[in-house]
């Protein structure tokens, strides 16, 4: 006897089918949100991760004079050597300044002229008027013990002849110390003035503006026609030479980093060795907590290098800063990055 076996209902067929997919779909779900919610509890217990950037010492090109920008050489982000031209200013400030300082220099010429005139003169007279006191005390010593009672006449003008003589050789000569000394005090003066106005021509160095040392100029610079007041910065030179990373903490870390420990810089898809050169005792504002809910937090500012081997991205990079805090976890990071490289998926620098 043949049994008949009843054909599957395929409207039930296909509801199972669905209904295993939406269970595993369901299973997948719930077991990846798990993994998630377990990595955010675990992962501040592993290692911390916050912002950093590209520094480094940062060269003000200024003039110390209200001036006008008549052209600029250089760019921003251009490579530029110490003593290349920046840009070139005219200061009407400096104009009449200099001017004040020639008028001031030529009436101190001026007054040396005369002084040295004056003193000339008095040296010219000085053998003439020493001559005339030395006959007039050789006359009053010839009176000696005559008697005046006849001719009193006669020795009053000697006696006055003398007393003239002398004072008119005592006057010459303390005019003469006192004009060898407005002499040297005018000179002085000169000196000075003429010292500023070497200084000034020094500073402004005609409204060239030079590069201090090697390095990159900065974002911000003068545009030709601009105004700037003294002390305004015409340009910023980065001496990339000495850059480092400035990594700013996360208040909620649980390790301390210590000089010398290891960091991995992100920059991008690209992972650089670092290790920490110092521990700042200031603090920065770390970005990454910002948000509409939470305002920016402050963190402990730490200065990374990069190892010798590695180049740093452009000065002002924004890069983020890993630091494990377990040194059992830099082998998986240090595998991973042989991995990234091996495989070709880094850009390069």
């Amino acid at each position: 006897m043949t049994t008949h076996h009843p054909l599957p209902d395929p409207v039930d067929s296909r509801r199972a089918t669905a209904g295993g997919m939406v269970r595993t779909a369901y299973a997948l779900a719930v077991g990846g949100l798990a993994l998630v919610l377990l990595w955010l509890a675990v992962k501040p217990l592993v290692y911390t991760q916050t912002p950093g950037r590209v520094v480094a010492p940062a060269y003000i090109v200024s003039t110390p004079y209200n001036s006008r920008v008549l052209a600029v050489y250089a760019a921003p982000g251009a490579r530029i050597r110490a003593g290349d031209r920046i840009a070139k200013v005219r200061s009407p400030e400096v104009q009449a300044l200099m001017a004040t300082l020639a008028a001031a220099l030529a009436e101190q010429v001026n007054v040396l002229a005369e002084l040295r005139i004056r003193l000339t003169v008095a040296e010219a007279s000085v053998p003439s008027a020493r001559q005339r006191a030395q006959i007039s005390a050789y006359n009053v010593a010839r009176l000696g013990g005559l008697s005046c009672e006849s001719t009193a006449t006669f020795c009053s003008d000697i006696y006055r002849e003398n007393a003239l003589a002398t004072g008119a050789l005592a006057q010459i000569e303390a005019e003469i110390t006192e004009l060898r000394a407005q002499l040297e005090r005018v000179e002085q003066a000169r000196r000075t003035v003429a010292d500023l106005r070497d200084s000034v021509i020094a500073g402004f160095q005609s409204g060239e503006q030079i590069s201090p040392v090697d390095g990159v100029v900065g974002p911000e610079i003068a545009h030709p026609g601009q105004s700037v007041t003294a002390g305004d910065t015409i340009a910023t030179i980065l001496d990339d030479s000495a850059a480092q990373i400035e990594w700013v903490l996360d208040g909620s870390r649980i390790r301390q980093p210590r000089q010398g420990d290891p960091v991995y810089i992100i920059d991008g898809n690209h992972v650089m060795r670092g290790s920490v050169s110092s521990v700042l005792s200031i603090a920065g504002i770390s970005s990454q907590t910002t948000s509409i809910f939470r305002g920016p937090a402050q963190g402990q500012v730490v200065r990374v290098s990069l190892d010798e081997t590695e180049d740093y991205p452009p000065v002002l990079t924004d890069v983020e800063v890993r630091y494990n805090y377990w040194r059992s976890l830099d082998g998986a990071v240090e595998l991973y990055v042989r991995m990234m490289e091996v495989t070709g998926l880094w850009r390069d620098h």
